[in-house]
């Protein structure tokens, strides 16, 4: 899947790929027994066309409680339907082609939502808001599968602008700005897992992150990377050091920690 911004549910390659599967499925079950219209055929395709519906609602909403609600449910039911398909199966409704054709999509889609679910319970989700005034620097990126809502609340902004001295004003963006560069080194390592780099900057705006990223290939079962961005706004700095682990076999990258580094 590529890198790319999303402006739309429809950009979803999880929606996509759901839309794919309820359509596969409202074609099979064209050729089932009448008397089963309102019976499983009714229940497949109604969870079929609850997942891709649930996505986009959940995709929509703008707090991280409701996006997880919406795509939970979606990923109920994705497992709805693959009992349903296995029900089926055993009552000689589907053919073997039939069956070979909606369990591997139904399981694809199924890991797809609960990478999504994932991301959003991971330390790199910040709220991604689109009401009017509340969202600056919005970047919204699909990573293998895996979605990462990075954004700097303006709303936060204009709270300290209010309500602290410019010190403190400055030391808020900076941190935005750090959080910007862990997000553009994680970009670069998806994309090149041999990626590291001794130093490189990443504007923001008018401020800069500049970050370094190393490996620690000491173990041949995985590798570890270790990202430093420091953000700079004026004179405040910040500093956040993430490590990833790269599994060697798979290549899958987890995000073992995320923290701030003082001076």
């Amino acid at each position: 899947m590529n890198n790319k911004t999303l402006k739309s549910f429809k950009d979803l390659t999880v929606w996509q790929k759901s839309v794919d599967l309820a359509v596969l499925v409202y074609k099979t079950t064209e050729i089932f027994p009448r008397s089963e219209l309102y019976g499983i055929v009714n229940q497949m395709r109604r969870a079929s066309i609850s997942a891709s519906s649930n996505i986009a609602e959940g995709f929509k909403r703008i707090h991280q409680k409701e996006k997880l609600q919406f795509y939970n449910v979606a990923y109920s039911s994705i497992a709805e339907l693959e009992s349903q398909i296995e029900v089926a199966n055993k009552l000689g409704f589907l053919s073997k082609e039939d069956y070979q054709n909606l369990l591997p999509l139904v399981i694809e889609v199924s890991k797809m939502i609960e990478g999504l679910i994932k991301s959003l319970n991971s330390k790199f989700y910040i709220l991604n808001s689109r009401n009017r005034g509340q969202a600056a620097l919005p970047t919204v990126l699909i990573i293998g599968g895996v979605l990462f809502e990075i954004a700097i609340g303006l709303t936060f902004i204009f709270f300290l602008l209010l309500n602290s001295g410019l010190g403190e004003r400055l030391a808020a963006e900076a941190l935005g700005v750090a959080r910007a560069g862990v997000a553009d080194a994680f970009i670069r390592i998806a994309r090149d897992k041999n990626f590291s780099s001794a130093s490189f900057n990443v504007p923001i705006d008018s401020r800069t992150a500049t970050v370094t990223v190393t490996r620690d290939v000491s173990n041949p079962a995985f590798e570890r990377k270790t990202i430093t961005s420091i953000g700079a706004a004026g004179a405040r700095q910040r500093k956040l050091q993430a490590v990833l682990v790269v599994v060697s076999n798979t290549g899958k990258i987890d995000l073992e920690s995320i923290n701030e580094v003082q001076f």
